[in-house]
């Protein structure tokens, strides 16, 4: 696989998700999100664009780890629309590194 990262995706106002790319043809075999360490508040979440429902909390790094989520990889084509999540902060202009993966 191939890594593209997207960069961080900053949330200018808490509670107001940030869709993560709006291109809908953008295919992965894997979509990884990791908080920022240097986040002021203490988590920030991964959402299903559409629902708005949580998918995961990543926690501010108490111990210098950054909390991480992922998709499940998949070996063959690339089945995951990046488009499809959305993240959002505890606190204005925290955020997520995203990077997806491509077969």
């Amino acid at each position: 696989m191939k890594a593209y990262p997207l960069g961080k995706i900053t949330v200018p106002t808490p509670g107001t998700p940030v869709q993560v790319t709006a291109n809908i043809n953008l295919a992965a075999a894997k979509v990884e999100f990791t908080a920022d360490p240097a986040m002021a508040g203490a988590t920030a979440t991964v959402k299903d664009n559409a629902s708005g429902t949580v998918i995961a909390s990543l926690l501010k790094p108490a111990n210098g780890v950054a909390g991480r989520w992922e998709t499940p990889a998949f070996q063959n084509g690339n089945p995951i629309c990046v488009s499809d999540f959305a993240v959002d902060a505890a606190t204005a202009n925290d955020g997520v590194f995203v990077t997806y993966w491509v077969n």
